[in-house]
């Protein structure tokens, strides 16, 4: 799973189109709001997305 803040400017979307291009069975995830730091800012959003990988 590859999860990326849309409002983060560390990388560009471009990379993470590439990785979940190239990465196999990936999925990739784009909390909207959310900057770099997705984990603490979203919690609620990103562990859902994470169980729900997971499962």
């Amino acid at each position: 799973m590859i999860v990326m803040g849309g409002k983060s400017h560390f990388a560009s979307e471009l990379l993470w189109n590439w990785l979940h291009e190239n990465i196999k069975n990936s999925r990739l995830e784009i909390i909207k709001e959310a900057g770099h730091g997705f984990y603490d800012s979203h919690p609620v959003e990103f562990n859902k997305l994470a169980l729900d990988f997971l499962k």
